[in-house]
């Protein structure tokens, strides 16, 4: 029996190329593969599940974000408490006890997170949604 094994990249790798036509590449954070047309930055998402797509958000807090402790997100998660947030160069947070999330919003207010993400960092949100779910 013979086993195929494709390349395996972090989100942040294979974003930063562009894979060569018909290269097939897997991503490990979001779980899904991506082919290449030797054109698209990060290669095109192969196959969902249900309909539903992976997301990542990559958001460098602003003032704002940070005074209220409420980032908002570009589409509404399929299923809040399944929301990833890692902090760049951080480990992965936990959901109810250092975030939560409402509809589209992001909540750190009030949060094991409150005081500690500063203006001008950057996070990563992974999440789950229907395409058409965008605000």
């Amino acid at each position: 029996m013979a086993i195929l094994k494709v390349p395996r990249l972090d989100t942040f790798t294979r974003e930063n190329l562009v894979l060569e036509q018909s290269e097939i590449v897997f991503d490990i954070d979001l779980n899904i593969f991506f082919g290449g047309d030797g054109e698209t930055q990060g290669g095109i998402e192969l196959g969902s599940k249900g309909g539903v797509r992976f997301y990542r958000e990559k958001i460098t807090l602003n003032s704002d974000q940070v005074e209220s402790g409420i980032i908002l997100l570009d589409r509404l998660p399929d299923s809040p408490d399944s929301v990833r947030l890692i902090p760049q160069n951080g480990i992965e947070q936990d959901y109810n006890e250092d975030f939560e999330v409402s509809g589209n919003q992001l909540i750190f207010k009030d949060k094991g997170l409150d005081g500690f993400l500063e203006i001008g960092e950057t996070v990563y949100i992974y999440y789950t949604s229907l395409p058409n779910t965008i605000n």
